[in-house]
């Protein structure tokens, strides 16, 4: 479980390479941003930062509360990185 966050993202970007063209969706991003917060060692919180912005900007996918939850979970197993937390609360 906590060692698949390299897949997961591999399947993201897979699924959006010209061969497949398929586009992500708010699903898509919220289980491979939750592979981030499960992710062994700590999380990968700024993959999944990354992850939220690239929805945003590059899709045009909102965030749900899921995803800020995600976020906010990878943030948290990140070496406390409770400021980005509270910024995306206030965001919300």
């Amino acid at each position: 479980k906590g060692g698949q966050w390299e897949r997961a993202l591999a399947l993201l970007e897979g699924m959006q390479n010209k061969k497949h063209s398929l586009t992500p969706n708010v699903k898509t991003y919220g289980a491979a941003i939750m592979a981030c917060a499960s992710a062994n060692g700590g999380g990968q919180w700024e993959r999944a930062m990354e992850l939220l912005a690239e929805m945003q900007a590059k899709h045009g996918i909102a965030p749900n509360v899921i995803i800020y939850n995600s976020v906010i979970v990878a943030c948290e197993k990140g070496g406390g990185q409770w400021e980005l937390a509270l910024q995306l609360l206030e965001e919300d």
